[in-house]
């Protein structure tokens, strides 16, 4: 900032801009400090001078039609985007596993804005998209917040939740090896809190972050289809079998080499793939 520019000033994110001359900085390096001196230049203002935290120059007022019209996209979309952290994680885990690097688009907010755990999503070459989903082009854009922006198109939580349901069937075994990872992360940690505290409500942070995962173990299984499910169930139960058999199969091998047929013993063990 120079003495003399003249900036856009707002007071609070309900103010409209108004503008104002910047005139000089307080001095010093602490948040104290982060003040500068200006003049409000609006008619019924009368030349009135202020210090004014730094935060409420946004922009020089040469800038602030755009940055008003940057607000008026994003500010509605993220609103709508801010969805429960279970169904964020689910669609941020489906999306990384499946959806092609080249669609992903290249777009940020502006810096301004508040940063939360959003799941709006920022696309390219939305044709691919649909045909690698199945979707139409006006599920993926048609949605009043979407917008586009250079080559990408900016799209609200709900169509990511769409694409997510549909990306989901396409990488099944990654997708359940990690909700079988966190199902099993949450019983233990459930568990070992009934052994810490016993008969006590766990605490509600904790009783939240329980629900995510819940939330995000329910949704990922729902949207690989039952299909798959149930495939991975009998994988697992196949697994199980072999390992009880392998089970037998050594305690037999154990006695047969007890009763003096070590040979034969031996000869098992290495059909079976143990060391001898």
């Amino acid at each position: 900032m120079e003495p003399g520019e003249l900036w856009a000033y707002r007071k609070r994110a309900v103010d409209p801009l108004e503008p104002v001359t910047y005139l000089r900085h307080r001095r010093g390096d602490q948040p104290k400090h982060k003040y500068s001196l200006v003049r409000f230049e609006a008619e019924d203002a009368d030349g009135r001078e202020e210090w004014v935290p730094d935060g409420r120059l946004k922009c020089p007022w040469s800038e602030a039609k755009h940055f008003e019209a940057e607000e008026r996209k994003w500010i509605p979309l993220i609103k709508a985007s801010d969805i429960d952290w279970g169904t964020n994680a689910a669609i941020t885990l489906v999306l990384e596993a499946a959806l092609p690097d080249e669609i992903w688009g290249d777009v940020q907010p502006p810096t301004h804005l508040p940063d939360h755990a959003e799941r709006w999503l920022a696309l390219r070459d939305l044709q691919q998209l649909a045909d690698f989903t199945g979707l139409t082009l006006a599920d993926l854009c048609s949605d009043p917040l979407s917008f586009q922006q250079g080559d990408s198109w900016v799209v609200p939580a709900n169509t990511a939740y769409a694409i997510a349901e549909k990306l989901a069937p396409r990488e099944p075994e990654v997708i359940l090896k990690h909700v079988e990872d966190a199902e099993r992360e949450l019983k233990a940690k459930k568990k070992h809190w009934e052994q810490l505290s016993p008969g006590t409500e766990p605490w509600p942070a904790t009783r939240n972050s329980w629900d995510s995962t819940e939330t995000t173990c329910r949704l990922l299984r729902e949207w690989i289809g039952r299909e798959n499910n149930d495939l991975r169930k009998q994988a697992l139960d196949a697994d199980q079998e072999i390992d009880r058999l392998r089970g037998l199969v050594e305690w037999g091998i154990g006695k047969l080499a007890g009763f003096g047929h070590k040979a034969s013993a031996e000869t098992l063990r290495r059909n079976l793939g143990a060391e001898s």
